[in-house]
């Protein structure tokens, strides 16, 4: 009786960032940027981390997504008991063969709550998806000043944008093998967990994907 007293005690004086909300499930939706068709079979990497002097890795683990471009990451206990300070979830990425990011393909800046900051066209190298195809106002680009101001905040969100907190957007690369390729090799600096390579098992799934993704890449090359 007294061990489960000092263990309830120990519990009890966790600071906040231990307790449930920071190790909360994490759940969203993948989808293409555009049409908002969710991505099956999307991999969705999340990463934690905490504050004391400086960010640092905590944790990492993946999910994919389901028919409907659900993923689902329960409870982490290794987040829920652990005596890090300021700890929340510092990134998701999702990976799916023939898709990236939609802040990679070369006009986003910011998608907000109720607007959104771009810049140009997307990149035509990297994808097929333009201003239009996407439902964003043609000729009402948000231009960034270079100095932290931009020149308005009134372009209304695309109704693809019906989101939750951990959503995931991409769209369609049709990018050259080499520029794929470069790609694929961020998400190896995305993920990365220093201090502790052993939460980078948690991903295996993922980067073995990639791995198989690139070997593929490079066996198409001259």
């Amino acid at each position: 009786m007294n061990l489960l007293r000092l263990i309830f005690a120990l519990l009890m004086a966790l600071p906040l960032s231990a307790c449930a909300l920071s190790g909360g499930a994490v759940s969203g939706v993948v989808k293409e940027a555009g049409t908002g068709h969710p991505i099956v079979g999307a991999i969705v990497a999340v990463k934690w981390h905490y504050y004391l002097w400086h960010s640092a890795c905590l944790h990492l683990q993946m999910a994919t997504t389901d028919k409907n471009g659900r993923y689902h990451i329960p409870l982490q206990t290794e987040i829920l008991f652990s005596v890090r300070p300021n700890i929340e979830v510092a990134s998701v990425v999702a990976y799916k063969e023939g898709y990236r990011d939609i802040f990679s393909a070369g006009f986003i800046l910011t998608l907000g709550n109720d607007y959104v900051i771009y810049e140009g066209q997307p990149n035509p190298q990297v994808t097929s998806a333009t201003i239009e195809s996407l439902g964003l106002p043609a000729g009402q680009r948000i231009d960034y000043h270079g100095n932290g101001s931009f020149s308005a905040m009134n372009v209304s969100l695309p109704s693809w944008w019906n989101h939750g907190e951990h959503d995931v957007f991409m769209v369609p690369d049709i990018s050259k093998p080499s520029v794929r390729t470069q790609y694929l090799g961020k998400y190896y600096s995305w993920l990365s967990c220093p201090g502790d390579g052993s939460k980078d098992r948690n991903l295996a799934p993922l980067f073995g994907a990639i791995s198989d993704e690139t070997k593929r890449i490079g066996s198409k090359l001259p």
